[in-house]
Formats: C-alpha cells, sequence, structure tokens
C-alpha cells in the first residue's frame, strides 16, 4: 500500500510539472508575439 502511495504521488508531481512547463511556453510566446506587435 506505501509504495503505491508513492507511485500516485510521483505520477501527480510529474504531471503538475508537465503542466507548468507547457502553461510557461504558452505565455513566453504570448510575450514575444506581444513585443513584434509594438
Amino acid at each position: 500500500m506505501e509504495e503505491a502511495r508513492k507511485i500516485i504521488i510521483f505520477i501527480i508531481i510529474n504531471v503538475i510539472a508537465l503542466l507548468c512547463y507547457l502553461f510557461g511556453k504558452e505565455n513566453l510566446k504570448r510575450k514575444k508575439e506581444e513585443h513584434e506587435k509594438e
């Protein structure tokens, strides 16, 4: 049971990290586009 809990926590952390990474890339793309417009 303890092993399963560790695996679940590990997966959740990886999913959150991946979402943050993708979200950060989207924000960078938007900032670049805004700079090009100016």
